[in-house]
């Protein structure tokens, strides 16, 4: 893949890089103003998704943050929807 410096990019190659993860996709909210939570607050969101995987050990994971607790709560909602269909799809 290209070279793509954009800093939403950045940051999950940030993360692919810390986790030990060569392919990382980050879900974000539609909303208002979330590491994940630097992320979020560096981008303005309040729920964000990072579903990450390691193609050589076969691994797939994720983690969620809400701003407040019920966003939490909907981020974790959310992130259990998307690994369920990532899981469904590469099983």
């Amino acid at each position: 893949m290209a070279w793509n410096p954009d800093p939403k990019v950045a940051a999950a190659r940030e993360f692919g890089r810390k986790f030990g993860k060569d392919v990382v996709v980050i879900l974000r909210s539609f909303s208002a103003p979330c590491n994940i939570t630097v992320f979020g607050r560096k981008f303005g969101k309040d729920v964000v998704v990072i579903l990450s995987m390691n193609t050589a050990k076969g691994t797939i994971e994720y983690a969620s943050y809400g701003e407040t607790k019920g966003l939490c709560s909907t981020a974790r909602k959310l992130a259990d929807v998307a690994f369920e269909a990532v899981m469904r799809e590469w099983q």
